[in-house]
């Protein structure tokens, strides 16, 4: 049979054991949503780069290029209007497309909306101007959204400029 001393070291153990935990899972939740934002940032800063790139590009070649979002799909691409051609990504050589479904990386992410005066897609002229689907400059700043896990961020694309801002 077990003594009273005994029990009660155990009862103690027991609640020390307890707070413990307590305080490790008061730990952990904050870097798991930490986690969920990181991984939000980290695809709008991608999309973002990707519509700078995209101006530089046009700038550089003296041509206009475009990004296309296809919220539906989850997807974007960069590519010269005129010929319709994908551009290449210059690191991997590979063409400049991202299925976020796909990508491990962004795995969750969806793009949630896209509106560039009221349209998919941002040109930019040889000039670096931003501009529409229909080839005219831009005159409202053009949004594109992406969400995960309750939690969304807009990047924004501002006429005249192409300054491109993650909000």
């Amino acid at each position: 049979m077990m003594s009273k001393e005994s029990f009660s070291f155990t009862l103690v153990e027991l609640v020390m054991l307890i707070a413990i935990l307590g305080f490790m899972i008061l730990i952990a939740v904050p870097n798991i949503n930490s986690y969920y934002d990181v991984k939000l940032i980290s695809c709008a800063q991608k999309i973002s780069a990707d519509i700078r790139y995209t101006q530089y590009l046009s700038i550089a070649e003296h041509k206009s290029y475009g990004v296309q979002f296809n919220a539906a799909d989850n997807y974007y691409m960069v590519y010269e209007p005129a010929t319709g051609s994908v551009a290449k990504d210059p690191y991997s050589r590979a063409n400049m497309e991202l299925d976020l479904d796909s990508t491990q990386e962004y795995k969750g992410v969806s793009i949630s909306s896209v509106n560039i005066e009221s349209a998919n897609e941002i040109r930019f002229s040889s000039l670096g101007e931003p501009l529409n689907s229909s080839g005219d400059s831009l005159s409202a700043t053009g949004t594109i959204t992406v969400s995960f896990k309750s939690r969304s961020k807009t990047i924004a694309v501002y006429p005249v400029t192409g300054w491109v801002e993650v909000q």
